[in-house]
C-alpha cells in the first residue's frame, strides 16, 4: 500500500527526512538508499501500484474511477499536490535542493491548472518500443506536451529502452521505431 500522501503529518515527516539528508556533508548523502537520494535530490516517486489510500480526503483527489489504460493522470492531483507540499517545506530550508518524482504510469499526465514549486524536479516516463504504435506516440506527445506548459524547472526523460514487449510477448532483441 502507498503512504497517506494527503495526511499533514505524512508531508511534514517525509519533509524532515529530505531536510535531514540534505543536512549531511555533501560526501556522506549517497550512503543511505542511493537508489532515492543523491546529492540535491530527493525522489518521491510512488510505489509501483495503485493501492492509494481509500480515505474520502484522498479518494476526492482523483479524477474519476480507475482507469483501464495504463498512462494517464488519473492520480496526478493526488501525487503531485503531496510533491508540491513536501517541496515547499524542504524548500525553506533548502531553495537549492530539487524534490523529485517520476512522471509515470497513472500520475504521468500533469491535471488541469497543475503550479509546481520551483525545486521540483520532474522525471518523464516513456516507453520507447512502443512508439511505432500511433496511438502509443501520440499519447506521449501529448503528456509532454502538458508537462512544457506547466514548466517544471527541470524535466527529464526516462526512456524505457530495455522493456521490449508487445500484446503480452517479450520480444528480443528490442526494436525502437
Amino acid at each position: 500500500a502507498q503512504p497517506a500522501f494527503h495526511k499533514k503529518e505524512v508531508v511534514k515527516a517525509v519533509a524532515n527526512e529530505a531536510i535531514k539528508h540534505f543536512n549531511l556533508p555533501r560526501e556522506k548523502r549517497l550512503n543511505k538508499m542511493p537508489w532515492q537520494r543523491s546529492y540535491d535530490f530527493f525522489s518521491l516517486s510512488p510505489q509501483d501500484n495503485a493501492r492509494f489510500c481509500k480515505s474520502p480526503e484522498a479518494q476526492a483527489k482523483f479524477k474519476g474511477p480507475k482507469p483501464k489504460e495504463f498512462w494517464g493522470g488519473w492520480a496526478s492531483r493526488y501525487t503531485w499536490d503531496y510533491v508540491n507540499e513536501v517541496a515547499k517545506l524542504v524548500g525553506k530550508v533548502h531553495p537549492d535542493k530539487w524534490i523529485s518524482c517520476h512522471a509515470y504510469w497513472q500520475h504521468r499526465t500533469p491535471y488541469k491548472g497543475m503550479k509546481l514549486e520551483p525545486n521540483v524536479a520532474v522525471m518523464y516516463c516513456r516507453s520507447l518500443p512502443t512508439q511505432w504504435h500511433p496511438a502509443h506516440r501520440l499519447n506521449d506527445e501529448a503528456s509532454l506536451s502538458a508537462w512544457l506548459k506547466v514548466a517544471p524547472k527541470r524535466l527529464y526523460l526516462y526512456d524505457y529502452f530495455l522493456f521490449p514487449q508487445h500484446r503480452q510477448f517479450n520480444l528480443f532483441p528490442g526494436w525502437i521505431p
